[in-house]
């Protein structure tokens, strides 16, 4: 008895839309080595509250970067969590997009958010992008590497444009935030024998009172003031030291980097100075095109730089679909890049942690913006 059926049309007609079936597998675009990737990335970031513009700047330099580079576009989805620069917030969310379990990079903004975050995704081997400007978050951490410039070079920027004025007399007054404070601590911390610098007042966010402070001020003879304060109140503050009749220079921090900031205070912060990020003239042209404004132009440029680099790692992985560490690696091979933020380069540092180095420039508010000061470029 023959057991092998006999190949009739119809069974000659299945096997061929098998084989079809099959080939089309094999072509199908998903399956080509340039298209294989997907990489899910949360974005956390504060989009409400005090810090906003903060966020948003972020978002709008990701929707920029996905512009420029169709491999962002296809084959990279940026998924935003709201922190509203709140520690627990910031927290929630990280433990939301573990969870989700469909998440492999994470990019969390935020000096706070950091400190309070990071463990949370070292211990849940979430991959994460922490953009904060401590030294050391990630220090003897796998799953972490810092995109940052850091808050010491920010404290030796200002004290360098100081010397190179020979200001040595320094009075400073702070937001009780940790980001801030490790400001106002490098520069008490990095000044000479030959120079003072002293810590008059603290407040807390939201505060915006200050004429205790000034008048206060008033009494002193301090050379420059550190307005290192919090978005909102640096306007505030200035427009109180007026009405008080308390002019010195001044210089401050990154809420100074905010068009809205320096018109909310009428002119009064004209002149004053602050550290930041060097941007391309090409990157804020187009960007305040796009957008209007120049506020956090900086975070803008380092979200930016951060799609770009991460359409590369997407190029560099083909058609491997990489996680963990193993996608942490691809950033470590990276000894470089040419961006919105000039030469960004990766450091691995054992002491304070593996992470990307930015250059720090000084900038000096003029009009309604502000323009870097140019020996500053050189202070690096």
């Amino acid at each position: 008895m023959c057991l092998i059926a006999p190949l009739t049309f119809a069974t000659l007609m299945n096997a061929k839309h098998c084989l079809c079936f099959l080939l089309l597998l094999l072509c199908s675009p998903h399956n080509a080595a340039a298209e294989n990737v997907r990489l899910r990335v949360g974005v956390v970031v504060p989009l409400s509250g005090p810090v906003a513009e903060y966020g948003t700047a972020i978002r709008n330099g990701l929707e920029l970067a996905q512009t420029d580079n169709e491999q962002l576009r296809k084959q990279i989805e940026f998924v935003f969590e709201d922190h509203y620069y709140d520690n627990k917030a910031a927290i929630s969310a990280i433990n939301k997009l573990a969870a989700a379990n469909d998440v492999d990079l994470v990019y969390l903004w935020g000096y706070g958010m950091c400190q309070a975050a990071i463990p949370a995704a070292e211990a849940q081997r979430l991959p994460t992008v922490a953009v904060t400007a401590e030294d050391g978050i990630n220090t003897g951490r796998k799953y972490v590497l810092r995109f940052s410039y850091r808050a010491k070079q920010l404290a030796e920027a200002i004290l360098a444009y100081l010397r190179s004025r020979q200001i040595r007399q320094i009075g400073l007054v702070q937001t009780d935030i940790a980001f801030i404070k490790a400001i106002s601590d490098g520069i008490i911390a990095g000044i000479r024998q030959d120079e003072a610098a002293e810590l008059v007042d603290s407040f807390v966010i939201g505060e915006g009172d200050f004429r205790s402070t000034i008048n206060k001020l008033k009494g002193r003879s301090f050379a420059i003031l550190g307005v290192l304060l919090a978005p909102g109140q640096v306007s505030e503050f200035f427009k109180q030291a007026d009405a008080l009749r308390y002019k010195v220079p001044a210089f401050g921090a990154s809420p100074f980097e905010s068009s809205s900031e320096i018109a909310r205070a009428n002119g009064l912060m004209e002149n004053a100075v602050f550290p930041g990020l060097d941007i391309s003239d090409d990157f804020a042209q187009r960007y305040i095109v796009l957008h209007g404004q120049d506020n956090q132009l900086g975070w803008a440029a380092n979200a930016y730089d951060f799609g770009l680099i991460l359409a590369r790692v997407a190029e560099n992985l083909r058609e491997q679909k990489t996680r963990g560490i193993a996608l942490l690696e691809q950033f470590r091979k990276i000894e470089y890049f040419d961006g919105a933020e000039g030469r960004i380069r990766f450091k691995a540092d054992p002491k304070y942690g593996d992470g990307f180095e930015f250059p720090v420039v000084m900038k000096r508010i003029s009009g309604k913006s502000y323009t870097v000061i140019p020996e500053s470029r050189n202070w690096n």
